[in-house]
Parts: C-alpha cells; structure tokens; sequence
C-alpha cells in the first residue's frame, strides 16, 4: 500500500484554496457591483441628480429600444401576453442588469490594465473611460436619443461627463481591489510553497 505524505499534498503547500465556483460568484459579485457603480454615476448625469439632465440615452434604456427594434413581433407579443404589466419592468431589470455586466467588464478590463500602477493613475484610466463611454453615446445620439442630437445639451460631454467618469473611476477602484487581494493571495501561496 502506498504511504500519503500529508505534507507534500499540494492542499498542504498551498494553503487554503476556495472552491472555483464560491471563486467565480466572487468575481461576478464584483463585476456586478462595479457595473451598477458605474451605471449609478450614468443615470446621476441622465436624469439630472445633481446637475442639468445631459438629454444622452440612459445605456439601459437604448439597449431596450434596439432589442424592441430587433426582435419579432410574435415573441414580443407572447412575452407581454405572458408576463402581463410587468412586462415592461422586466425588460428595464434585464437591461439593467446586462448593461451593469458590460460596464463593470470594462471596468475589470481597465482595472486589469491599471493593476501596477498606484490608485490615482486607476481612477484617472477609469474617468478616462467613463469620458470615452460618453462620447461613445454623444456619437450614437442621432441613432439611440429620441430627437436625435437636438435633444442632446450643449455640455452633454463637459460637465455632464463628469458625474459618469466618477462613477466609472471609482468602479475601477472596485475592481481593482479584487483584482489585487487575489493577486496577493497567489503570491503569499507561491511563497509559502517555496520554503
């Protein structure tokens, strides 16, 4: 019979590992916060929080009027026979969701970029973001704004950016923070499987 030596088993050496999948809804629990951060600094510019409304789409709400245009006419009719009123609430909860996905996946994506340097160089690349997505949706408001860029501000990009770039700023901050204490961990576990 072979003998186990408990001490070279990789679990030993490596100290304590969490399953992949408490790892992975760890990793969407971030995406996801980081999304709705940035969604949050979105909608604070769109309906005019705390300064003048933009007159840009709110992402979620462009992304429902392009599904609406794309999908059949008998699906759509099946899903609001099938869920009722709520029909509507569920699609801007689905949007929602999806857009919070997209905006904390490029807000992971800077975050992964940003991950050497130091917190202020993370949160200028994610201001630099949220000011790309703006000018992003500036540029498609002919497209996904009802009235097209007639009903855009004049300081849709400067200062109705700003609250957008916070937002997505301190969703890269957000997903910064994940990204190092995991990286943390693999280096204090590559050191302790080196003595």
């Amino acid at each position: 019979m072979a003998r186990i030596h408990w001490r070279s088993s990789p679990t030993y050496r490596g100290g304590f590992r969490p399953s992949r999948a408490s790892a992975g809804r760890a990793w969407l629990g971030r995406l996801l916060l980081a999304g709705a951060v940035a969604t949050l600094g979105e909608a604070a510019a769109r309906f005019g929080w705390l300064t003048a409304p933009t007159g840009l789409p709110f992402p979620p709400e462009a992304l429902a009027q392009q599904l609406f245009a794309v999908v059949p006419m008998d699906v759509f009719a099946l899903a609001v026979r099938w869920l009722g009123s709520a029909a509507q609430w569920v699609a801007f909860v689905l949007m929602l969701v999806v857009w919070a996905a997209v905006a904390g996946g490029l807000a992971h994506a800077v975050a992964a970029v940003t991950n050497r340097s130091n917190v202020v160089w993370a949160l200028l690349a994610g201001a630099g973001l949220g000011l790309l997505v703006q000018a992003a949706l500036w540029l498609a408001a002919p497209v996904l704004a009802p009235g097209g860029w007639a009903a855009v501000s004049s300081a849709a990009l400067w200062p109705g950016a700003a609250l957008p770039a916070a937002g997505y700023g301190l969703a890269v901050l957000l997903s910064r923070r994940g990204e190092s204490r995991r990286l943390r961990l693999k280096g204090a576990s590559r050191a302790w499987q080196a003595r």
